[in-house]
């Protein structure tokens, strides 16, 4: 009889768990643009749920390339990238391509794809803040620009791969010439 209690109430524990709304999350100053390293007027942004890494040349550019940063849905010690004008939809790998997906309670798979865990930068500058993202489900695969679109790739320990798949998180993009509503000032172009 305890047994079968306990049963029922891990089965139950593990399916309020998969069926969780992950649009209620909290949010506090958590909106981040991903500048890459090596390109430093690039961003990673969505475009028809595909990302790459683009410089922001207009007001939807500037859209695209900001997230918010939440807990991993797949690790709460990780995180998870929304798109901040598109709720609701994650960055997460596809077949080891990044896109902008929505959530779907029916994908085994989907919060360990679109969970990825900070770690120090693979290249490193002084001063800087500089981060990797390595896949929570794909250990050693962080994600990486190639061809200005993003992957999701193992770290061959080149120094290629190092510069592509650091990056800086920066306060949110905004279109050139356009005022920034945080600070009401024209975002510095230098």
């Amino acid at each position: 009889m305890v047994v079968k209690l306990c049963l029922r109430i891990l089965i139950l524990g593990l399916v309020a768990y998969l069926i969780e709304p992950v649009s209620n999350q909290s949010y506090a100053d958590d909106v981040y643009s991903i500048q890459a390293m090596k390109f430093r007027d690039r961003y990673i942004r969505h475009k028809n749920f595909t990302t790459y890494l683009d410089p922001i040349t207009d007001e939807q550019t500037a859209k695209d390339a900001t997230f918010h940063l939440i807990s991993g849905l797949g690790d709460g010690t990780c995180y998870t990238f929304e798109a901040r004008y598109l709720r609701g939809y994650y960055l997460r790998h596809w077949q080891f391509r990044l896109v902008l997906a929505q959530f779907d309670s029916n994908d085994p798979n989907f919060r360990a794809d679109a969970t990825f865990c900070p770690r120090k930068g693979l290249v490193t500058r002084a001063g800087e803040h500089l981060y990797s993202f390595e896949s929570l489900n794909y250990r050693g695969y962080y994600i990486r620009h190639r061809n200005f679109e993003l992957w999701v790739n193992k770290n061959d320990g080149s120094d290629g791969f190092r510069l592509d798949a650091t990056f800086l998180l920066s306060p949110p993009v905004h279109a050139p010439g356009t005022f920034d509503p945080g600070t009401n000032q024209i975002p510095s172009t230098e």
